[in-house]
C-alpha cells in the first residue's frame, strides 16, 4: 500500500484542503476551463508527493483524493471527469513502461487464444511507481497543454455562416463561447447576434451583441438562424447541462425549427448518466432568506435553480474540439478519455 512521510503528508492536506477551498468559495462560480486546469494541477501535485509502489496503489490514492473533492464539492461535476482522465493516463502509462517505447506490442499473425492470455498477463502486471512518476507527470502536463489549445479548436470547426442571425445565452458568463463570436465576427460577417439577458436590467453582453430579455425568446425565433448555448456537462445520451434558461430557449428554437448548438469542449463529456444532475446542482443554489423573513416564510423554499438538464432531442450538435459531434453519438468519445474499470468503481 502507499505510505506517505509526515512532511509530505502535511503538504497534501494543504494542498487538498486549497483546492476544494477554492472550488467553494464565493458565490459566483469559476468557468469551467479554470477549474478543469485547477483540477489538473492539483493531480500533479499529488502524484509528485503521494507514495505508491504500483499502478494500483496509484489508482487507490487519486480515488481517496477525488471521493474527497466530490465530497465537499459535490455540484462539480468537471472535478470527476479530470479526474477520470488522468486515472486511464495512468494506467496507459503502466503499460506503457511495462511493453516499452520500441518494443512491439503484439504480432498481427498471432491467434486469438495468443492475443486473448497476452492481454491477461498485461493486466496483472505493474510496473514501478519510481518509473511511472517521471512518465505519469509529462503526460498529465499535456492534459494542460490540450485544454490550453480547446477554445482554438473549438473555434476553428465554427458553423457559423455569412448572414447568420445568431441568438446565444450566458455570453458574460461563458469565456469559450465569448471567443466563439468575437473570432467568428472576424472572419464572418454576421447578421446579428442577440443575447438572451435571464434579467430585464441585465446587459452584460458583449458590444457588438444586441440584448434581448428572455420572454421575447419565442418572438425574436422567427428571424433567428442559429442558436449557441454554452455547456457545462454532456452526459452519454446526448443531454446536457446547461445555464437555467436553455431549456425554454431550446424549446422555442425547436418550435420553429432552428438548429441548437452546443459548445462542449472534452472535459465536459461525463462517461455518467445523471437523472437528476440539474436537482443535485440546483439544490446547492437555494436563496437565504433574511432574518426578519425567515420566522413567517420557514415552511417555504425558495429555488434558485443555476441549470437545465436539456435533452438530446432539442439539439442538433456539439462542437468539441475534437470536431462536430451528433448528440446521439455523444457515447463514442467515452473510450476516449476514459477507461471502463474506473467507470464501475463505486465513488
Amino acid at each position: 500500500m502507499a505510505q506517505v512521510d509526515a512532511p509530505a503528508a502535511h503538504d497534501i492536506n494543504e494542498i487538498r484542503t486549497t483546492f476544494v477551498h477554492n472550488l467553494a468559495k464565493g458565490h459566483t462560480r469559476e468557468n469551467s476551463l479554470k477549474i478543469a486546469q485547477a483540477t489538473v494541477n492539483y493531480i500533479r501535485r499529488i502524484i509528485a508527493l503521494e507514495k505508491y509502489e504500483n499502478i494500483e496503489d496509484l489508482l487507490n490514492v487519486l480515488r481517496t483524493h477525488l471521493r474527497y473533492s466530490i465530497s465537499l464539492a459535490p455540484t462539480e461535476l468537471v472535478v470527476r471527469n479530470i479526474f477520470l482522465i488522468a486515472m486511464k493516463l495512468a494506467r496507459e502509462e503502466n503499460m506503457r513502461v511495462l511493453v516499452g517505447v520500441d518494443k512491439e506490442v503484439g504480432n498481427p499473425y498471432d491467434s486469438l487464444n495468443t492475443l486473448w492470455k497476452a492481454e491477461e498477463n498485461s493486466a496483472n502486471a505493474s510496473a514501478t511507481g519510481k518509473k511511472m512518476r517521471k512518465g505519469l507527470a509529462a503526460t498529465i502536463k499535456e492534459i494542460l497543454v490540450e485544454l490550453d489549445s480547446s477554445r482554438e479548436l473549438i473555434v476553428s470547426r465554427a458553423v457559423l455562416q455569412l448572414n447568420d442571425t445568431v441568438l446565444t445565452y450566458g455570453v458574460s458568463s461563458s469565456p469559450t463561447l465569448r471567443f466563439f463570436l468575437e473570432s467568428a465576427r472576424r472572419t464572418i460577417k454576421m447578421r446579428q447576434i442577440l443575447s438572451v439577458s435571464s434579467q430585464l436590467d441585465d446587459h452584460s453582453g458583449p458590444d457588438f451583441t444586441s440584448s434581448i430579455s428572455l420572454r421575447d425568446v419565442a418572438a425574436a425565433m422567427t428571424d433567428v438562424t442559429k442558436v449557441l448555448l454554452p455547456v457545462s456537462v454532456v452526459f452519454p445520451d446526448g443531454s446536457a447541462l446547461m445555464p437555467a434558461g436553455s431549456l425554454s430557449i431550446a424549446h422555442a428554437a425547436a418550435r420553429h425549427a432552428v438548429p441548437v448548438y452546443g459548445l462542449a469542449a472534452f472535459y465536459k463529456i461525463a462517461p455518467y448518466y445523471s437523472a437528476d444532475a440539474a436537482s443535485a446542482v440546483n439544490a446547492q443554489a437555494g436563496i437565504g432568506l433574511p432574518v426578519k423573513l425567515a420566522d413567517s416564510l420557514r415552511h417555504r423554499v425558495i429555488l434558485s435553480p443555476v441549470f437545465d438538464v436539456v435533452p438530446a432531442h432539442l439539439l442538433s450538435l456539439y462542437i468539441s474540439n475534437s470536431g462536430a459531434v451528433l448528440p446521439s453519438h455523444m457515447y463514442r468519445l467515452i473510450a476516449d478519455y476514459y477507461h471502463p474499470e474506473d467507470l464501475t468503481e463505486e465513488l
